[in-house]
């Protein structure tokens, strides 16, 4: 875990400590980076378990306009949250997570 703190100098990063320690403005990057690939995977499938969960309960027709709504806002806001998170680490803002 948070091995960019560690590795930064070995990986050449930070413009090769020329500009100060941050991170890397992508979540899926950031992750890989930080805690490694099996977890980036394990979170993209995460991820996508959730985004059918949610899809799924909105295209049922047994459920009433306000659960469909909820769940629609909550597709479109996690949605809205994973991309954005493509080009800013959101999972290192407090108040957006």
């Amino acid at each position: 875990m948070d091995s960019l703190k560690t590795h930064w100098q070995e990986w050449h990063l930070f413009d090769e400590g020329r500009l100060p320690m941050g991170h890397m403005h992508s979540t899926p990057l950031q992750f890989a980076l930080e805690r490694g690939i099996p977890t980036l995977i394990a979170w993209i499938v995460w991820m996508f378990l959730y985004l059918r969960m949610l899809w799924r309960g909105f295209r049922r027709n047994d459920s009433g306009w306000m659960e469909r709504g909820f769940l629609l806002g909550t597709l479109g806001g996690t949605v809205g949250f994973l991309s954005s998170g493509l080009v800013h680490y959101n999972w290192g803002d407090s108040e957006v997570v």
